[in-house]
């Protein structure tokens, strides 16, 4: 895959819908439509970190609320079995770095509001990823 989130169909369709793609579960299934999964067909990890990479990288903050909130997005993407931990480390791609603590506290939010089932420490998601600076 490319090293471009953009390159991925799922990042390209999010990155198309603007900050209001995932605010809720019907606008989440749009964006998942518009990117051509439905529910036979499911995004793969890399797609998912893809998606997830691109609203960090466009990561904002307004009034104290993030520009996207993820839950209703992982909401979809659990009615299908996903490896968090293997979307977290995901993001360990070439051109993905987070650029500050706000985009951190994004990932970890991500990270809890779509692993709400396992409540999963953080650590062995964190454990592979080579970009320390605000590990």
């Amino acid at each position: 895959m490319n090293d471009d989130p953009e390159h991925s169909s799922l990042a390209k369709a999010v990155r198309d819908a603007g900050p209001s793609c995932c605010g809720t579960t019907a606008s989440a299934n749009d964006v998942l439509r518009q990117a051509g999964f439905d529910n036979i067909k499911r995004p793969n990890v890399e797609e998912i970190a893809r998606a997830l990479g691109l609203m960090v990288l466009r990561y904002t903050r307004s009034n104290g609320k993030y520009a996207q909130d993820f839950a209703p997005f992982a909401s979809v993407l659990n009615q299908k079995e996903v490896d968090w931990i293997k979307v977290i480390r995901a993001l360990d791609y070439p051109d993905f770095k987070i650029r500050d603590k706000s985009g951190l506290e994004y990932i970890v939010k991500a990270f809890r509001s779509a692993d709400k089932v396992c409540n999963t420490p953080l650590s062995p998601a964190f454990s592979f990823y080579n970009d320390r600076s605000y590990i």
